[in-house]
C-alpha cells in the first residue's frame, strides 16, 4: 500500500496551537501546547521507503515469528505516519537478488534485527493466607519471563550509507501457580514488541508532541504587584490569552516581574508568535542576567532552528534529483536570453546514464515549461554525436559545435553525474555555440549534490 503525505508551512505553524488549560488550585496554571517535531533519525530527503523484513541469527521457530512481529509491527506503524511512500520489500528483495540498482525505486530502506531474544524460567515459595483454614500456607508460583533486545537502521539506497540506528529493549513476564497456565513465549514476546514499537514514529518523521509549560507565580513581596498579577492570572484562566498577554506585558514593564515577562513568553508561544518570545526572554536576559530568561531564550532559540527545518526540509517533498533539476533550471534561465535554442547533451559515463538521462528529461520539461526552446534530441544527427561520445569519446567540442549548429541550437549543456554514491554531484556547462565560449559552469556547492 502506497501512502504519501504533503506537509506545508502553514500546517506546522497551525500546529502551534493552545489546546488546553489543566488548572491546579490558585496557585499555579499549566498550559498544554500541541507541538511539532522533528524525529530522532533525520530522515529529510527520504520519502520512498522499503521496510524489510526483521532478521536474526537464530532460526529457531519463536525467533522466526519475532522477526515477522516486528516487520508487521514497524511497517503498520511507518504507514500511520502518512509521511512515507511505502514500496513492495519483495520487489527490492528481486532488484537486489539480480544485482540491479534500486536507486530508482526507493530512496531508503528500513532494516532491523534482533540483537537477542531469551527466555528465562524460574519458581518460587510464598506464604500466602487461607482464609478457610485460618492458616497460613506455601504457595509455589512459576515464573516465565522473556527478554527482548533489537535495533533498526535507515540506510541510503544510493550508496548503502547508514543515515541513523535506534537500539530498543524489553523484558514481559508472567507468574501462575499452574505452570500450564503460563502465557507462551510468543505472546510475551509481543507485548514487548508492541510496547517498544509504539514511539516508532518519533524516530522516523515529524510527529506532534504534548508539552506543558507551567505559568511562574510571583513571589514579590509588593502587594500591587500580586494583586495585578492574580487579575492577570484571571484573564489566562477564562481563555482570554491576548489580554493576558498585554497584561503580563505591561506588568514587567512596569515592575520588571521576571515572572510576567516568563509567562507572556510562554502566551507568545501558545499563540504561535516565537520570535516575539525568544526576543522578550533575550530581553530579559540582557537586562537581568537571570538564569531563568537564559533557560526559556535557549529552549526557544532551538525550537525555532527546529521549526525551521520542519518547514523547508521536511515539507519539501521532492527528491535530492528534484530540486538539484529545478536549481539547475534556474541557473541556465540566468545564463541564456530569449533568442536561445538549446540542445542539451548528456556526456555521462555509462554508469551513470540512466541517471542523466532523468536529469536531462526533467531540465528539458522544465525549460519547455518556461518557454524556452530545446531542440529535439531525436534528431539524428544530434542522437549520433551524442551515442558516439558515449562509445569513444572522440567527439570533440567543436564537433558538438558544428552538429548541433547544423540542427538549428546556438546554445549548448552539457550534463555529467560525477563522483560515487553519497559524493555523486551534477556537473553543468552552457556553451555559446556562436562563440565557442563558456558563459556558465556550475561550481562545487551542495546545490548540485545528487
Amino acid at each position: 500500500m502506497i501512502q504519501k503525505h504533503r506537509a506545508s508551512l502553514a500546517v506546522l505553524t497551525a500546529l502551534v496551537v493552545l489546546t488546553t488549560l489543566i488548572l491546579s488550585g490558585c496557585a499555579s496554571m499549566t498550559i498544554t501546547l500541541s507541538v511539532p517535531r522533528t524525529p530522532t533519525i533525520n530522515t529529510t530527503g527520504i520519502r520512498r521507503i522499503a521496510v524489510m523484513p526483521f532478521t536474526s541469527r537464530e532460526n529457531s521457530s519463536l525467533h522466526n515469528e519475532v522477526t515477522q512481529m516486528l516487520t508487521s509491527t514497524a511497517t503498520t506503524r511507518i504507514q500511520g505516519t502518512n509521511h512515507f511512500t511505502l514500496v513492495n520489500p519483495a520487489e527490492i528483495q528481486r532488484l537486489q537478488s539480480n544485482n540491479e540498482s534500486i536507486e530508482n525505486h526507493v530512496d531508503a530502506l528500513f532494516t532491523g534485527n534482533i540483537i537477542s531474544l531469551n527466555i528465562n524460567e524460574s519458581s518460587r515459595q510464598v506464604e500466602r493466607y487461607n482464609y478457610r483454614t485460618d492458616s497460613t500456607e506455601l504457595v509455589t508460583l512459576y515464573r516465565r519471563e522473556v527478554e527482548l533486545a533489537f535495533e533498526y537502521s535507515f540506510y541510503r539506497s544510493r550508496d548503502g550509507s547508514i543515515i541513523g540506528t535506534a537500539s530498543k529493549m524489553g523484558r514481559n513476564y508472567e507468574e501462575k501457580e499452574n505452570y500450564s497456565e503460563l502465557a507462551n513465549p510468543s505472546r510475551l514476546a509481543q507485548t514487548i514488541v508492541s510496547n517498544r514499537l509504539a514511539d516508532l514514529y518519533k524516530d522516523v518523521a515529524p510527529y506532534t508532541a504534548t508539552e506543558k509549560r507551567t505559568l511562574e507565580k510571583e513571589t514579590s513581596k509588593d502587594k500591587n504587584l500580586v494583586k495585578q498579577m492574580d487579575a492577570i492570572f484571571s484573564y489566562v484562566k477564562e481563555g482570554n490569552y491576548k489580554v493576558a498577554l498585554n497584561g503580563y506585558l505591561d506588568t514587567y514593564k512596569t515592575y520588571g516581574s521576571v515572572a510576567a515577562a516568563i509567562n507572556a513568553a510562554y502566551l507568545h508561544e501558545a499563540l504561535g508568535e516565537l520570535q516575539e518570545a525568544v526576543q522578550l526572554m533575550t530581553n530579559l536576559y540582557q537586562d537581568s542576567g537571570n538564569p531563568k530568561a537564559k533557560t526559556q531564550m535557549d529552549r526557544l532559540n532551538s525550537y525555532i532552528t527546529e521549526q525551521g527545518m520542519l518547514s523547508s526540509e521536511y515539507a519539501d517533498t521532492r527528491s535530492q534529483r528534484e530540486k538539484v533539476q529545478e536549481y539547475a533550471i534556474g541557473e541556465i534561465r540566468k545564463a541564456i536570453n530569449a533568442r536561445s535554442q538549446i540542445w542539451i547533451v548528456n556526456k555521462s559515463e555509462s554508469g551513470e546514464r540512466a541517471l542523466a538521462l532523468q536529469v536531462v528529461d526533467g531540465i528539458t520539461a522544465g525549460l519547455l515549461k518556461a518557454g524556452v526552446t530545446v531542440v529535439d534530441r531525436n534528431n539524428t544527427r544530434l542522437m549520433e554525436a551524442e551515442e558516439n561520445f558515449q562509445m569513444s569519446g572522440v567527439v570533440s567540442d567543436d564537433d558538438f559545435f558544428s552538429i548541433g549548429n547544423a540542427a538549428g541550437a546556438n546554445t549548448m549543456i552539457t550534463i555529467e553525474v560525477t563522483g560515487i554514491g553519497s559524493m555523486r554531484r551534477l556537473k553543468l556547462e552552457v556553451f555559446d555555440m556562436s562563440t565557442r565560449t563558456t558563459v556558465y559552469s556550475s561550481d562545487t556547492s551542495a546545490n548540485w549534490n545528487l
